[in-house]
């Protein structure tokens, strides 16, 4: 799966495109409900993957605010009811967005009402760091042994290169480096009898 190519097609341009085609008589009008749903898909993406305060859900404005959550039941609701196919069987992409809205939907209850967090940047709660790392570890070997992928942890880890490949499936996920999250260690110092304890900077 490629994120990027998803992106490309659940987007304003390509529902815009849509509109201006239905319009001409190119397309047939039944296209306004793909326009339609392409624009829910895209919105929905944009809230679910927020990585600035602007999409973020936030106590900054209450009216955007209620907009926002009001938006996420209206695609819980979509996708409950939607029907695919002649025999419209449940699928798993109605799954996969019912329980991650859902989730965000009491995730964000949590942070913003009880541990006041401002606002909640929902991009934090998804795996593109860690798809953005494996991406790298597999550089230079898609299928790497044990051993490779050990090896190539220690180098990214200690030179903190993390620039995804060009061919990964995931956006970069923009966030700090690994190293970074390992702060002050106290370690033993291995000196004789006499050990002490000896703060080391990552």
């Amino acid at each position: 799966m490629k994120v990027a190519h998803s992106m490309a097609i659940f987007s304003k341009c390509v529902s815009a495109a849509l509109l201006v085609m239905v319009e001409a008589d190119v397309c047939d009008r039944s296209a306004l409900t793909t326009a339609w749903f392409l624009e829910i898909v895209n919105h929905w993406f944009d809230l679910m993957s927020s990585r600035h305060p602007v999409m973020a859900l936030s106590k900054f404005d209450h009216t955007k605010y209620v907009q926002a959550v009001e938006f996420h039941g209206m695609v819980n609701g979509l996708f409950r009811n939607i029907t695919t196919g002649k025999e419209g069987h449940w699928k798993p992409v109605q799954s996969g967005i019912t329980l991650s809205t859902t989730a965000m939907l009491q995730a964000h209850q949590i942070l913003l009402w009880q541990s006041n967090f401002e606002f909640v940047l929902t991009s934090q709660f998804s795996q593109d760091c860690l798809e953005n790392f494996i991406s790298c570890i597999q550089r230079k070997n898609a299928t790497p042994t044990s051993l490779e992928f050990k090896n190539n942890l220690r180098v990214l880890t200690v030179a903190q290169y993390l620039t995804g490949s060009d061919t990964g499936g995931y956006e970069p996920d923009e966030g700090p480096v690994i190293a970074d999250f390992i702060g002050n260690v106290d370690v033993p110092s291995v000196c004789g009898d006499d050990a002490d304890m000896r703060s080391v900077n990552h």
